[in-house]
């Protein structure tokens, strides 16, 4: 990430894994993660992943909906989306 990107902040939709690596990444250079997740997602990956530093946002209940908040805060607070694949 360029140093305006690590300042903004990474963001990617996740089920559980993709959400974990990128939060312990952020971690690791000093940025901040956002992961946004479905409410289908069990408790022990949200709480593994916010134990790793990141901020957890639970939308809807599909993977679909978690993305659109992605496309959101990169759109609207220029995080730097990181897909999982």
């Amino acid at each position: 990430l360029s140093p305006a990107g690590r300042a903004h902040g990474v963001v990617a939709a996740s089920t559980g894994n993709h959400g974990r690596a990128l939060a312990y990444a952020a971690k690791a250079e000093g940025a901040v993660a956002t992961i946004c997740m479905s409410r289908l997602v069990p408790e022990n990956k949200v709480s593994e992943i916010r134990r790793l530093g990141a901020d957890v946002r639970i939308i809807g209940s599909s993977q679909d909906e978690a993305q659109q908040e992605v496309d959101r805060l990169v759109r609207e607070e220029g995080l730097v989306m990181v897909p999982p694949f």
